[in-house]
């Protein structure tokens, strides 16, 4: 009988229980997308989730999921493990609890906006808690590590709640994308298959299947059932879709704070949007992750959703990245690099490998996706310079 195998830190257990939350949620968010996928791929799905893993390079108290063969050998039939550094789901839950309520309460973020000081501050202070928690799992351990860095950001029991809409759908975005590059068989050949230079590529890839799937799960699959709305507290099921939708949006938003933050982590301590030679320019990431998403919102469920309804999200965002920059958190000059034509050659490569990988869920995009490779480029560059001198 196929099984799952999930490795924990042992040191977690020895916590208190909103300690301990993070790491087996973190699990279960990657299983309950890889399972299913693989098996409608006709793959292996007794899947490793190692969450203790320590052979990253970046070291113990950094960011960084990945996923590989089990066998390290590169197969029609292999079994894959997702690993993370054990700090990853601490991580993005801190992130989730320290960001999302004042970057999604319209009033929060109109006073940030005005106080720009203020925001920047509560950047710092995130900054500071990561590098006292390196600095105690350094000296002494991982457990005391991570408990520093929940007291660092004032996360408690009773803070899970809130926090952890937003947590699951990050985890099951990284779990997905993470995921994808096994199901899109990327995993099953050796790279000089691929070609050398695909490997950007192949991240846009896993993004764009990661955010198909999170719009089946979150939105195409909202029950339209009178128990459904009446747990959350809607009269009709457009209601659903479209809270479901603005969900899916904020988690990206604190995805896309989340590549931003590790970068800083990973590196000299400062942002960088760069994604080097072997990721895409991050903006550019959640930028397709949203275009993607939206369209798949107006295209399938305007009965239910138009652009009108969607302008409070798009404004949102808007704001969000005026503050990133305001503030000094990510440079103009790494959005605007998202936009040269060698990043969008990313997604021109990808749209190619859609058919040589036989990715059936994107087939119909790519008409889209191609247009967009070809036109926003210069059109994005064009507002987002006209933005910055105003």
């Amino acid at each position: 009988m196929p099984a799952t195998t999930v490795i924990l830190p042992t040191e977690i257990f020895s916590l208190d229980r909103h300690e301990s939350y993070a790491h087996e949620r973190f699990a279960y968010d990657i299983l309950r997308i890889a399972v299913p996928a693989l098996r409608v791929a006709h793959m292996p799905d007794n899947i490793v989730v190692h969450l203790a893993s320590e052979s990253s390079p970046l070291g113990l108290w950094t960011f960084d999921v990945w996923i590989t063969p089990t066998s390290g050998r590169f197969s029609a039939d292999a079994d894959f493990e997702v690993h993370a550094t054990a700090a990853s789901p601490a991580i993005v839950l801190g992130i989730c609890h320290h960001f999302a309520e004042g970057l999604f309460d319209e009033r929060r973020r109109r006073h940030w906006r005005e106080h720009i000081e203020e925001f920047r501050q509560h950047v710092i202070a995130f900054g500071l808690c990561l590098c006292r928690a390196a600095e105690t799992c350094r000296r002494s351990g991982f457990e005391p590590g991570l408990r520093t860095f929940y007291e660092g950001v004032d996360l408690g029991l009773g803070d899970l709640q809130p926090a952890m809409h937003s947590f699951d759908l990050v985890a099951q975005f990284i779990g997905n994308h993470e995921v994808a590059h096994a199901y899109t068989r990327q995993l099953n050949r050796p790279a000089d298959q691929l070609g050398k230079s695909d490997g950007r590529a192949c991240e846009v890839l896993a993004d764009l299947v990661a955010t198909e799937w999170l719009y089946n799960m979150m939105v195409r699959n909202t029950p339209d059932t009178a128990e459904y709305r009446e747990m959350r507290g809607f009269k009709t099921h457009s209601q659903s879709i479209l809270s479901n939708a603005e969900a899916v949006v904020e988690s990206q938003v604190l995805m896309f704070l989340t590549l931003a933050i590790s970068s800083a982590i990973d590196g000299d301590g400062s942002v960088t949007l760069d994604g080097g030679s072997s990721h895409p320019n991050t903006f550019l990431r959640y930028s397709l992750q949203q275009i993607q998403f939206t369209t798949l919102v107006l295209s399938n469920q305007s009965q239910h959703v138009s652009e009108a309804d969607l302008a409070p999200v798009d404004a949102m965002w808007s704001e969000c990245l005026e503050l990133f920059m305001s503030s000094g958190l990510v440079s103009t000059t790494d959005v605007l690099a998202s936009f040269e034509q060698g990043c969008w050659a990313d997604l021109a490569r990808a749209t190619e490998l859609v058919g040589q990988l036989g990715v059936k869920e994107l087939e119909t995009a790519v008409p889209i996706l191609r247009k967009l490779a070809e036109e926003i480029p210069e059109t994005a560059k064009r507002r987002l310079r006209a933005n910055s001198a105003s």
